[in-house]
C-alpha cells in the first residue's frame, strides 16, 4: 500500500447502529422505519379527528359488546404500531427478541379485534341463519390463528452491541397473517352483499338480471340504512384487499429484500383498523341519529303521526289495473291514502332490533 494514501477519517459515532449494517441493508431499514413513522403519525391524526364521533359513542349511548371491541381495536392498533415504532428507532433496555415477540403478540390482538367488528356484523344480519353465523364465527378463528403466525416466525436481534433492533429471520408460513384475513374480509363482502341484494325489491317482484347488478354495485333500490351498509363494505372491501394483496404478493417474492417483505405489514394492519373503524362508527352513529330523531326516517315519522301518504298499484300480472271488488260504485274509484298504523325501522328488508343486536320480523300496515 502507497505510505502516502491517506487514512479514511474516523467515524463520528462509532456505535451507531448504522454503522454495523452493510450499507445496502442499512438503507432498507432506513425506508422501512420512515414508513413505520408515517404510519403512527396517521393513524394518531385518525384517532384525533374521529374524537368528536367517538366521544358519544362512550359516554352517551350504551356501551355494549361491539362498542368494547371497537375501542379494543383502537387501542390494539395504536400500541402495535407504537411498539413497531420504538422498536425500530429507540434503544431498548430489553433483549430484542423478547420486545420483538411483544410487538407481534399486539399485531395479534389488533387484526382479530378488527374482524371481530365484521363478524358482529355478519351475526347481525344472518341472525336466522346458524350455518352462516357459524361458518363466519370458524373463519374469525382462523384468523386469529393465522395472526399469531408472527409471533413464532419473526425473530428479532440487535444491531451489533448497540440496544437497536431488527429482524433477522421472517418465515415463510408468516404470510397467512395477511392471507387469511384477505379471504375473511372477501368473504364477509359478499356474503353482505349478497343478502343486501336478495332483499330488494321493486314493484313486489325480486330484482333481476341488470337490476340486481345495479343493486349489488351502486345499491339501487336499497332503503338508505341498508345502502349505507352496502357502500360503507364496499369502501372498506376496496381498500384493504389493495394493501392485503399488495402486502402478501411482496411478501412471497423473494427476490424482495426481507426488511421490504415484512414492512408492509404494519400500514396493512393500521389501515385495516382505520377503515373497519370507519364503517362501525358511520353505521352506529346513524342508527342513533334515527332513534334520537325519528322525523329524519321517514317510516319514523309516518308512525309517530299517522301519517297519510299517496298510494300507487302497479299493474297486476294480467297487464289490467287492480280493481277494488265489491259495489260498482267502487269500480273506478281510485285508492285514496294509505295510513300507517305501526313501523318498525327496518334493516335488510327486516327490521333490526338494536337492544338485541339482531334482526327480527313484524309490522303492521292498515289501508
Amino acid at each position: 500500500m502507497n505510505a502516502t494514501t491517506a487514512a479514511p477519517p474516523p467515524l463520528p459515532n462509532l456505535f451507531t447502529p448504522m454503522a454495523f449494517l452493510p450499507p445496502e441493508l442499512a438503507y432498507q431499514y432506513t425506508i422501512s422505519t420512515y414508513v413505520y413513522v408515517g404510519t403512527l403519525g396517521v393513524l394518531v391524526w385518525d384517532i384525533l379527528f374521529h374524537l368528536r364521533q367517538d366521544y358519544p359513542l362512550v359516554f352517551r349511548y350504551p356501551v355494549r359488546l361491539p362498542g368494547l371491541v371497537y375501542l379494543l381495536s383502537r387501542m390494539a392498533a395504536l400500541a402495535f404500531i407504537l411498539s413497531a415504532v420504538i422498536y425500530q428507532t429507540a434503544p431498548v433496555g430489553i433483549p430484542c427478541r423478547l420486545f420483538s415477540k411483544v410487538v407481534e403478540w399486539l399485531f395479534a390482538v389488533a387484526v382479530p379485534s378488527t374482524s371481530l367488528l365484521f363478524l358482529f356484523r355478519v351475526l347481525a344480519i344472518f341472525d336466522r341463519n346458524k350455518f352462516v353465523c357459524a361458518f363466519f364465527s370458524v373463519m374469525w378463528l382462523c384468523v386469529v390463528a393465522g395472526v399469531i403466525t408472527p409471533t413464532q416466525g419473526l425473530i428479532g436481534a440487535n444491531i451489533g452491541p448497540t440496544k437497536y433492533c431488527i429482524n433477522v429471520k421472517v418465515e415463510e408460513y408468516v404470510g397467512a397473517a395477511a392471507i387469511i384475513p384477505l379471504v375473511n374480509d372477501t368473504l364477509v363482502f359478499l356474503a353482505i352483499s349478497w343478502k343486501l341484494m336478495r332483499n330488494t325489491h321493486t314493484s313486489a317482484n325480486p330484482l333481476r338480471g341488470n337490476l340486481s347488478l345495479r343493486a349489488l354495485l351502486r345499491g339501487d333500490y336499497l332503503p338508505a340504512f341498508s345502502r349505507g351498509l352496502l357502500q360503507d363494505g364496499q369502501v372498506y372491501y376496496l381498500t384493504t384487499v389493495t394493501t392485503n394483496l399488495m402486502t402478501v404478493i411482496i411478501f412471497y417474492f423473494t427476490f424482495v429484500p426481507a426488511v421490504y417483505r415484512a414492512m408492509f405489514a404494519v400500514p396493512n394492519a393500521v389501515l385495516m383498523n382505520m377503515m373497519a373503524c370507519r364503517v362501525y362508527r358511520r353505521t352506529k352513529l346513524a342508527r342513533y341519529k334515527e332513534l334520537k330523531n325519528p322525523s329524519s326516517n321517514p317510516s319514523s315519522s309516518m308512525s309517530n303521526g299517522g301519517a297519510v301518504i299517496p298510494l300507487a298499484f302497479p299493474p297486476n300480472r294480467n297487464g289490467a289495473d287492480l280493481k277494488q271488488s265489491g259495489e260498482a260504485d267502487d269500480k273506478h274509484r281510485p285508492f285514496e291514502e294509505i295510513k300507517i298504523v305501526k313501523t318498525v325501522t327496518e334493516h335488510d328488508g327486516v327490521p333490526f332490533n338494536e337492544e338485541k343486536g339482531h334482526l327480527n320480523g313484524g309490522a303492521s300496515v292498515a289501508v
